[in-house]
């Protein structure tokens, strides 16, 4: 079984970007301890400040940077509200159904007693196996569910909706969102497809693979960037969905026969 209880915590005094797939799957409900964390789902930019109780939703696009503190470094707890529990949580315990929640892929509650007791019940658990409390395990997740609930009843639209994306326009969406670092299998999940019908409907707009055309995109994207000065090299392939500066720099200088640094060198 996944840990559902999950600690973030670096000693580093400096901010560090999140290097990996930029996408949340579970929903997510957490508790900044120091630091903070800026969250931008390319509609919005999220800030999450020390002290912050925090809800963020599944299926999301994000690109984070941690942010830390010069005392205390960065840490956060969060739990992973996931499908397979919330499929098996009680529903004749809900609540009666709320307004409809807002679109907002992350949403900031204030500090209210039942959010603080929570998080402080869970510290007994941090940098424990989960072999230690497995079985406590489901009681802190209903706990979890029942606290949104019981603070926001419009929760209910979000925690319970078990469907998957829908058949969306293509092209749209990957102009819209080719900066994001996913797989072309997250790619087609999120536009509504299966893989091959996500790559035939590519191919058949694009006239390109779904790989080949990221890549030259995000790169056009970067040689704009730095050709204005928006971005430094050790910057901007993050921002473009690249995973690492080295595939960005040989991809980069393959394409337009220069370094990304010497790109903005003749720009300065």
């Amino acid at each position: 079984m996944e840990l559902p209880l999950l600690l973030h915590f670096d000693g580093l005094k400096h901010n560090k970007n999140w290097a990996n797939e930029d996408f949340v799957p579970e929903h997510i409900f957490g508790y900044q301890i120091f630091g903070s964390t800026i969250i931008d789902d390319g509609k919005k930019v999220y800030e999450i400040n020390e002290g912050a109780y925090f809800f963020s939703n599944r299926n999301s696009l994000a690109k984070g940077t941690k942010k830390f503190s010069p005392t205390e470094g960065y840490s956060s707890i969060c739990i992973c509200l996931s499908q397979k529990f919330l499929k098996t949580f009680n529903l004749t315990r809900l609540p009666a159904d709320g307004q409809v929640p807002g679109k907002d892929m992350v949403i900031i509650f204030p500090e209210t007693p039942l959010l603080t007791n929570y998080f402080q019940s869970l510290t007994p658990y941090i940098n424990r196996s989960e072999e230690d409390f497995k079985d406590l395990v489901d009681a802190k997740l209903t706990e979890a569910t029942l606290i949104l609930l019981k603070l926001h009843p419009e929760m209910r639209t979000r925690l319970f909706d078990f469907g998957n994306p829908g058949k969306i326009d293509l092209k749209s969406y990957m102009e819209s969102n080719f900066r994001f670092n996913l797989s072309v299998e997250r790619f087609s999940y999120l536009t509504g497809r299966s893989l091959s019908s996500f790559k035939k409907d590519f191919e058949e707009q694009f006239h390109d693979t779904p790989g080949k055309w990221l890549i030259r995109r995000r790169l056009k994207e970067a040689y704009t960037l730095i050709k204005r000065n928006v971005m430094r090299p050790s910057e901007v392939y993050l921002k473009v969905g690249f995973e690492n500066l080295s595939h960005f720099s040989h991809a980069f200088k393959k394409v337009y026969g220069v370094s990304p640094s010497g790109i903005s060198k003749k720009s300065a």
